[in-house]
């Protein structure tokens, strides 16, 4: 493999691992909360509702063509059954 070629295959690896790292610590840090203690300054952490980081694509994926309102509408009722999907097992969700 040409040294420019492993570059190319290094970069998309690090990316790819960088995105799996950057979902790890959203969800790690969304669990926790400070909670401020009356009377001290002291933080407790606090669990809290579990935030699911979901890519947009993952939810948004349609090969149809959009050519009218009808395809508009059953096009928003996937990405809605699957928003719901995640509200349902108490989860946040927040689009990435």
């Amino acid at each position: 493999m040409s040294s420019a070629r492993k570059n190319i295959v290094d970069v998309v690896a690090s990316k790819d691992h960088f995105e799996k790292l950057k979902e790890d610590t959203i969800i790690s840090l969304a669990k926790w909360k400070p909670k401020q203690d009356e009377g001290t300054d002291t933080n407790e952490v606090v669990e809290t509702k579990s935030l699911e980081p979901v890519k947009t694509e993952s939810i948004t994926k349609w090969s149809k063509t959009i050519e009218t309102e009808e395809d508009v509408e059953e096009y928003l009722e996937n990405i809605r059954k699957d928003l719901v999907k995640y509200i349902k097992e108490g989860k946040k969700v927040k689009l990435i």
